[in-house]
Formats: structure tokens, C-alpha cells, sequence
């Protein structure tokens, strides 16, 4: 038994090291485009996402993982619609659903890279790219190469450019439809953590959004992400970092705790009673 609680005390020990080992490591930068409203990693959006009150005081800001058709099925027409990805290319469906959605004077916000699909053929979009070398401080001088969509074609008769480059080429432009319109922005990592806190970027892409009217923001992040909503309890246990090493802990100790107990055991050693003194048995008989 004191054997066995040497071992315990070993895998213990180890646990605890692995567990500090990781808490204490510091994390490298993770310069993925994640887009996302809660990610704080440079080409995340949290600090856009924490100034929604600011600029839209007194409204609600709700984060959402739909398509725009479901959006309309779900009752929203006149909300803010903001909408950050890589590419934004809504299909036929979602086209006809935000056509609805501005006609009732709901606006939508979409900054993206590239556009595609029924959009980009209805307005006659195309984006180009300029190739711009920058420093990112605190990453040990990593030289970093930022690419800077701009729109080389769009529909001149139905868009009006809101804001340009440097270089004169518009990056931000507005297609009015019925009460609403749709905003549409090529450079989406302007309105990211690394970006915001560029100085004067930060005033640039408040610009941007004061064209949108004071009301309900939908943060919708489908276009980009997808819908990221965990199906099952273990999906959303997986999904946050504490929640996950405490189950990776959990099933190795219950794996090593199986595994100890799987050993064979000493076979108990059989109480041995003294003979019986049978002698005086037969003296208290006969007496």
C-alpha cells in the first residue's frame, strides 16, 4: 500500500509540473484573421466590439452567427447589421433577404477582402490588392506584409464612395436601397485589434460606422465563421481552454486510477486459528 501511494504521489507531482508548465509559458502571438468579437490576438475584433456602446450609446450590441435570410425569418428589418469576413458572397437567398431588409431601412455594414457571388455581378464589384510592408511592435521587430484591398471596379451609376487610400482608390463605398443602405468596406483589418491602436485608425473606422444610423447592432459573424454554437455539452467543454484541460486531466486520472487498480492484488493471507486443545475439552466433558 505505501508502494502504491509513492506512485500516486509521483503522477501527482507530474500533473501539478504539466499544469504550471502551461499556465506559466508564455503564449506566442497568434496572427490568425479570426475576425472574432471576443479574441483578443491582433486581427481579432474585441476592442471594436467593447466600443459598440460608445458609438451607438444606449442600444443593444448582440452577437449572432445567422444568414441574413434567417435574420429577416426571425423578424429583424431595421437593425444595423455589421458584418466582417474575408470574403462576403450571400447567395441568392440572402441577397433577396437584405434587398428586403433596406427597403425597410435596415442598414448593413460589410467589410470583407473580396466579394463575390450575386453581390459582387448586381454592383459590379472587383478588388484589388496593394502589398505594404509594416513593423509590428512588440513581436521582436517581426516584419509583417499587409494586404490592402481596395475596389478597382464597381458600379459608378448606383455607388458613391464614402472614403479612400492613400493611393486615391475608394475602400469604402455606399449603395442607398429604398430607406436603408448597404456600406460596404474592402479593408476589414482596419477594424481590428492591431489596427485600433494604430494611431488615427481608430478615428477612421468610427468614421465609417457613424454613416450608420443610432440603432439595434447585430454583430453577425456567419459569413465568416460560420455558426459556432456548440451541438453537444463536450463540443462546448472542448471550446474553452480551462473547461478543456480540466476534462483532459479528468479522463487521465481516471485512465491512471484504472490502471492501478487493473494490478493484482496480494491475495489476502488466511487467518490461521491455533488447534484446538481437544484433551481439555474431554476433561470438561467427562467432568
Amino acid at each position: 500500500m505505501r508502494q502504491e501511494w509513492k506512485y500516486y504521489l509521483i503522477l501527482g507531482g507530474a500533473f501539478l509540473l504539466l499544469v504550471l508548465a502551461e499556465v506559466l509559458t508564455p503564449k506566442p502571438t497568434d496572427w490568425t484573421f479570426s475576425l472574432h468579437h471576443k479574441h483578443k490576438n491582433p486581427y481579432g475584433t474585441f476592442i471594436l466590439f467593447e466600443s459598440m456602446p460608445y458609438l451607438f450609446p444606449e442600444q443593444s450590441v448582440s452577437p449572432v452567427f445567422r444568414t441574413l435570410y434567417e435574420l429577416k425569418e426571425r423578424g429583424y428589418h431595421k437593425e444595423n447589421i455589421l458584418i466582417f469576413a474575408a470574403e462576403f458572397a450571400p447567395d441568392q437567398q440572402d441577397i433577396e433577404s437584405m434587398w428586403q431588409m433596406l427597403d425597410s431601412g435596415g442598414y448593413v455594414f460589410a467589410a470583407a477582402r473580396e466579394f463575390g457571388g450575386k453581390l459582387a455581378d448586381t454592383l459590379k464589384l472587383e478588388t484589388d490588392v496593394n502589398i505594404k510592408e509594416s513593423i509590428a511592435e512588440g513581436v521582436d521587430s517581426l516584419k509583417m506584409q499587409e494586404s490592402l484591398y481596395y475596389f478597382s471596379a464597381y458600379d459608378t451609376s448606383q455607388m458613391e464612395v464614402l472614403a479612400e487610400n492613400e493611393a486615391g482608390n475608394p475602400v469604402l463605398l455606399r449603395y442607398r436601397e429604398g430607406e436603408g443602405a448597404l456600406l460596404l468596406s474592402s479593408v476589414p483589418q482596419a477594424y481590428t485589434n492591431y489596427f485600433m491602436l494604430q494611431d488615427g485608425l481608430y478615428q477612421e473606422v468610427t468614421q465609417s460606422l457613424s454613416y450608420l444610423p443610432v440603432r439595434e447592432v447585430l454583430w453577425n459573424e456567419y459569413f465568416h465563421l460560420g455558426r459556432m454554437e456548440p451541438t453537444t455539452p463536450l463540443r462546448f467543454l472542448l471550446s474553452v481552454p480551462a473547461l478543456r484541460w480540466a476534462v483532459f486531466l479528468s479522463v487521465a486520472g481516471l485512465l491512471l486510477f484504472m490502471l492501478f487498480e487493473s494490478k493484482r492484488r496480494q491475495r489476502a493471507i488466511p487467518i490461521v486459528l491455533p488447534p484446538a486443545n481437544a484433551t481439555l475439552d474431554f476433561v470438561q466433558t467427562v467432568s
